[in-house]
């Protein structure tokens, strides 16, 4: 008897584990909430290029997230700058990663962060994915050779993300090339659920695109001036001033000395046009100038109101006409203060549980991650040969 009891157990409990692996269904046209990370083991050669690890994703699953976002370099899995030569030994790394997602129960997305003809990121490619046929003609090789590779793994599992933030390309042209490349992956995978950024580094949707019948990601940087704070790859960020949230957003910036033409007297109207706990500002003027300080007018609050309607309400037209959302990349830098990332971070979370997107923050090791952030304002805690952001963590579990 005791023996049959002690089966029981142990199979309600193997039954209850396989329950809390199991993935949502996805389609394009109704993506599931997940939420995880960016892994960046391959986003750049120039920065690394080595093998995913399997102790990202068993912790992730424990840390009861179902999502990674796999951003990589096309220069990593060819061979000697050939972009029609494919190196076999870096394709079974990516591999493995799919097989990991399988394993701990978390969809895997594959995105193109550098294309043949296409990247966000320095170095520019030497020929434009939007204009150039043999770029164009590579690339789709490239993704029929994934969508070959990985036929018949359920969409619930993978899904493919073609380009980081098209930009600098009109709606036209990005159609032109979206359609090319889905033709190739359909032909070897009919079903394989395709995911594309948003027009303009990610931040605008695309209803000509439902025609290709694929979802769409949207990201989550906004205000630019909090999340990217002081970063290095920023140009002038030695500029920016210290973020706060929520704000007031006014109409214009004063560089005052740190900008050569602005040197001179200057007129300053500020009127607060009601009470709020969240209207303050500080004010510095430099006695030695002949600066007189008359209004700045404030034209709006940035909140989690202004957040849901600047970043959600324009993708609810898509989503209307049938199309899935989700946030493929959000966070904030590590240079941002901490308990203005974590405000700011709730304001961005509440909204997408409101309007039922799934979330990739990037990353999960590193200055946007709660893993290894290198942040100086935090008390992290050891955590399996890492440091925790313990407070990052538990917030992001709660949505």
């Amino acid at each position: 008897m005791k023996t049959i009891l002690l089966f029981l157990i142990l199979l309600l409990s193997f039954c209850s584990f396989c329950q809390e692996r199991a993935l949502p269904e996805a389609s394009w046209d109704k993506l599931p909430r997940w939420r995880g990370f960016n892994l960046l083991e391959k986003f750049s050669i120039d920065w690394s290029n080595g093998p995913f690890k399997e102790e990202d994703f068993k912790m992730i699953s424990e840390m009861g997230f179902n999502f990674v976002r796999l951003p990589m370099d096309y220069r990593a899995w060819i061979n000697d700058g050939d972009w029609r030569s494919f190196n076999e030994s870096t394709l079974k790394e990516i591999d493995q990663a799919v097989e990991w997602g399988r394993k701990y129960g978390i969809h895997v997305c594959i995105n193109f962060h550098r294309a043949p003809g296409y990247t966000v990121a320095p170095p520019r490619e030497s020929r434009s994915l939007w204009y150039d046929s043999e770029a164009l003609e590579v690339c789709s090789l490239h993704w029929s050779l994934f969508a070959k590779r990985y036929k018949g793994i359920p969409n619930k599992n993978l899904s493919f993300n073609l380009f980081n933030e098209p930009a600098g390309v009109t709606e036209d042209d990005y159609y032109y090339v979206a359609e090319k490349v889905c033709d190739a992956i359909r032909k070897e995978d009919p079903e394989r659920l395709i995911i594309s950024d948003g027009l303009d580094w990610g931040k605008l949707p695309s209803l000509k695109l439902i025609e290709l019948k694929m979802a769409q990601s949207t990201r989550g940087y906004a205000p630019w001036e909090l999340t990217h704070y002081k970063a290095e790859w920023v140009s002038n960020s030695d500029r920016m001033l210290l973020p706060s949230w929520p704000k007031l957003k006014s109409k214009s910036y004063y560089w005052g000395p740190l900008v050569k033409e602005t040197q001179s007297p200057f007129k300053m109207r500020y009127a607060i046009p009601c009470k709020t706990d969240y209207m303050f500002a500080n004010l510095r003027v430099n006695l030695k100038s002949s600066a007189i300080i008359d209004p700045v007018v404030a034209s709006e609050i940035m909140n989690r109101e202004w957040l849901w309607k600047t970043c959600v309400e324009p993708w609810q037209t898509v989503e209307e006409e049938g199309i899935g959302v989700m946030v493929g990349e959000w966070g904030s830098y590590n240079k941002t203060p901490h308990d203005l990332v974590l405000r700011w971070m709730e304001d961005c979370l509440w909204n997408w549980k409101e309007a039922g997107w799934g979330w990739a923050l990037w990353n999960f090791r590193g200055s946007f991650g709660v893993l290894d952030s290198e942040r100086d304002d935090v008390i992290y805690e050891d955590f399996k040969g890492h440091k925790l952001d313990r407070k990052m963590l538990e917030l992001l579990q709660r949505y």
